[in-house]
């Protein structure tokens, strides 16, 4: 069966369409198990969902409590049924998968997962392919206020456990299900509250009431306000890691992930846009995902559901759920389903009930069965030469490594730990006399296809439309040191051995190194305990001592010397940084050029209705999480009861709607009285627009060109910057590039946003060749040259700081960390 780009099933008789909408009017008032579930023979003894709920599914939005005490409840009542628990997300709440399939095969669950783990290696042939089941991971709810499929998980699990179908019977015996409820306990928690807090008990499905309009952030994100729909490959979040590990523990052969989309749409399933499919996704990938889609088109035809494929999403960024299986043998697969965003909700479609975008759900999780058991031998066949190819690919690849490292070597053991979660070999190389170690990655893998997309630069593409970012190479976003090795059998590789530093009792001056990544950790930790920071502002060379500008300074002349060198000891065994322990002239001393470091004073980030909530939720995650460093949330519609004065740095992300006008009127006088202003991305309009500095957005000539073509959106989508690595070149004599021992720096871009700067001093610019990796047009390259990246600018007894990215994108891109660290703890360095 072809699947049509576009296809709707109405019955052309005008009284059949109204009965539809009438039932779906009157199931958002009364749903009952029969608009979900097909007839057939239940246990009449097995518990419903609203005899442990205390009410029908879709009727209210179940919270994250309730549902995870189903989820335990099945474990008890079935047989067939396995709690599991794989994380604690960052609230606490338990992440958790039932592992449903037939008693015989919950007696061999270690078997089958070996004999999986087999088909990835040399050894798959061994594999007896006709009596393995196929597993299925079915995942639900990564965004909390998509919430259609979560709900609908309590469905497909009553389904499974209570039907006593020949059907059901056989799925069970040749299908392990793992069924994942909820990937975001805390946004979907957070979105659960709401909507059921502002329920009408006769549902209003009037668009303007306030159970549509979420208070910001909304319950789409996390606890950070991260999207985790992205955090597939960078494994920065505990739910990540879990889910990932469960993923290479099980290595299922199609993953599911559903989600929901605007309201005036209908129903969606992949494949996506043909020419945006990733080129490193086996062609047979998406001819067995549009084969799966006959069986979607064929269940909601026969609920009268509307629906489309190959349209409006993508299979290329393998940080999403429905794309990270493509690169592991896997068969992962997008559901949208059009959100009624609460119970009952007008659209452009007639009323959207919440219980018909349940349904739809459970009748796509359904039809994965089918599929899936239908094709079992084919999916493990697949997997098997997913593989096997990938070998062969390995062994015509003249790299047959990659060598990398870092001068922290925290930031390395970082990525050696992200390759290890996916499930990539590492070797570790020996480290003479102290110096920092690297890794070895060999090419001959199983995990060949992930290792290259997670290792290389790109700069060609199928296409010039991403429905999300278009690079992520992990090199870049950590700033590492990488060799591609064509002959690495010839080195040594063993495990790192400390060497241990020299006493003696004529050491008298201690340095922490310029460039280790917990710089504000440490800082804040002295300062905490009153300690004295000074800072060397110039390098210092003496015979075959060499010191680095931006190194912390320590000497035995400070009142406090027994205390910081205790202090000091502690922090470099807590963060694996080497301190510098030399004996200098105290002539010497007095002679280098050393700032003392002003204690850093609060720091604000300013959150709320207007701003963008991932931006926002990057930089709080940067304080709290990577620096442990406090940051007060205040909240736009109060800061005119706020004294600001208390704060010494304020951080303003991107601005998506209008802000007051008063409210900048007063960040203007904080700034003059000795305020640190810094804002990401656009903001610099709206500093320009309140009169703080003159500056000069560039416009894109091509996109000013197409303005009022209708007929030009490809042309228009292809002149915007979907997220791409760039390249600038910073001065290195500045306090905030201090740490950095290489004038050129990768960056993370998002936008069209460079701008001309008229007053703040570019500390940082676009530098040729500026496009990394990742899709960039030329028009914008030309554009981004030689534009500020970092600019900062003295305000009265103030200072305002711009950077054109977010320095925190999605928590992982640690090359502009310190940046933004510099920004905040080493302000008061600044000469102007």
């Amino acid at each position: 069966m072809k699947i049509p780009v576009q296809k709707t099933y109405i019955n052309s008789i005008f009284f059949l369409s109204l009965c539809i909408c009438m039932l779906n009017n009157l199931v958002a008032q009364t749903p009952n198990l029969d608009y979900y579930l097909p007839k057939e023979n239940y246990d009449q003894d097995f518990p419903k969902p609203m005899d442990i709920l205390g009410f029908q599914v879709g009727e209210w939005h179940v919270s994250h409590d309730k549902l995870d005490e189903y989820m335990r409840i099945m474990d008890k009542l079935s047989t067939k049924a396995k709690y599991v628990e794989y994380a604690r997300s960052h609230e606490q709440r338990p992440l958790s998968y039932l592992i449903i399939t037939s008693e015989a095969n919950h007696a061999r669950l270690d078997d089958i997962k070996a004999q999986h783990e087999k088909l990835r290696t040399h050894k798959a042939d061994e594999v007896d392919l006709d009596n393995l089941p196929a597993i299925l991971y079915q995942g639900y709810g990564v965004h909390g206020n998509e919430s259609s499929g979560t709900n609908a998980a309590l469905l497909v699990a009553y389904y499974l456990l209570a039907g006593q179908s020949d059907y059901v019977n056989k799925l069970l015996d040749e299908v392990v299900i793992l069924l994942d409820p909820c990937f975001n306990p805390d946004g979907f928690n957070r979105f659960a509250g709401w909507v059921n807090a502002n329920r009408h008990m006769h549902l209003n499905p009037d668009e303007n009431s306030r159970e549509f309009s979420e208070t910001w952030p909304g319950g789409r994100t996390n606890h950070y306000w991260f999207d985790l729909n992205r955090d597939w490959l960078f494994v920065v979040h505990p739910s990540s890691k879990g889910r990932i590990k469960n993923f290479h523990e099980w290595h299922p052969n199609v993953l599911t992930d559903h989600h929901e989309m605007g309201k005036n749409s209908t129903f969606f399933f992949q494949p996506g846009v043909p020419s945006r499919t990733n080129p490193m996704t086996p062609k047979l990938n998406q001819q067995i995902t549009e084969e799966i889609g006959t069986y979607h088109a064929k269940a909601l035809d026969s609920i009268g559901s509307k629906y489309f494929t190959k349209e409006r999403f993508d299979d290329y960024y393998y940080g999403k759920g429905s794309t990270y299986p493509d690169i592991n043998g896997c068969i992962g697969i997008l559901f949208e389903q059009a959100s009624s965003r609460g119970h009952l909700q007008e659209t452009k479609n007639g009323l959207l009930s919440y219980p018909f975008t349940i349904r739809n759900q459970v009748v796509t999780s359904f039809s994965t069965h089918k599929a899936t058991l239908d094709k079992r031998k084919e999916l493990l066949t697949y997997m098997r030469d997913f593989y096997k190819n990938s070998r062969e690919m390995a062994n015509n690849d003249p790299i047959k490594a990659y060598q990398f490292s870092h001068s922290d070597q925290y930031v390395s053991r970082y990525f050696a730990e992200v390759l290890k979660t996916h499930s990539i070999k590492v070797d570790e190389m020996r480290s003479i006399n102290g110096s920092r170690p690297s890794f070895i990655v060999s090419t001959n893998q199983d995990q060949y296809r992930l290792i290259k997309t997670m290792f290389d630069t790109v700069d060609s593409f199928p296409d010039s439309i991403f429905y999300d970012v278009s690079t992520w190479s992990f090199p870049l976003s950590l700033n590492l040191e990488v060799r591609a090795l064509q002959s690495p059998e010839s080195m040594e590789m063993m495990r790192t051995i400390p060497q241990p530093s020299k006493a003696s009792s004529e050491i008298n001056t201690w340095l922490v190194p310029n460039d280790i990544y917990h710089m504000p950790r440490v800082v804040h930790s002295l300062q905490a305990k009153d300690l004295t920071v000074r800072v060397l502002e110039e390098d210092f060379t003496k015979k075959e001592i060499k010191l680095k500008k931006g190194s912390l300074f320590f000497s035995n002349q400070d009142p406090h010397w027994e205390k910081l060198q205790v202090t000091l000891d502690s922090l470099s065994q807590v963060f694996g940084f080497t301190i510098a322990k030399h004996a200098l002239n105290k002539r010497v001393i007095k002679k280098m050029n050393t700032g003392k470091l002003s204690k850093v004073g609060k720091t604000a980030l300013l959150v709320g209705r207007g701003f963008g909530s991932y931006d926002a939720g990057y930089l709080w995650h940067q304080f709290d999480v990577h620096w442990n460093v406090p940051i007060s949330h205040l909240d736009i519609d109060r800061l005119a009861f706020i004294d600001l004065v208390k704060y010494k740095t304020l951080i303003i992300p991107n601005v998506n709607e209008s802000v007051s006008t008063e409210h900048f009127e007063r960040l203007k006088e904080w700034v003059k009285e000795g305020g640190h202003l810094i804002v990401v991305k656009s903001n610099l309009d709206v500093l320009v627009d309140h009169g703080f500095i003159k500056a000069k957005r560039v416009e894109n000539k091509v996109l000013k060109a197409l303005k009022d073509d209708k007929d030009a959106g490809q042309a228009k989508a292809a002149q915007v910057i979907g997220g791409a690595i760039l390249q600038t070149e910073m001065d290195l004599d500045h306090p905030f590039c201090y740490g950095y021992n290489d004038t050129n720096l990768p960056v993370f871009h998002q936008g069209n946003i460079f701008y001309q700067s008229l007053e703040l001093k570019a500390i940082s610019r676009y530098a040729p060749p500026v496009a990394l990796s990742g899709y960039i047009s030329k028009e914008n390259m030309r554009i981004a040259e030689g534009k500020s990246m970092l600019s900062t600018k003295a305000f009265n007894e103030g200072r305002i700081t711009h950077f054109s990215v977010n320095p925190s994108f999605r928590g992982y891109f640690m090359a502009t960390h310190r940046l933004l660290s510099n920004a905040v703890f080493f302000e008061s360095l600044i000469e102007d």
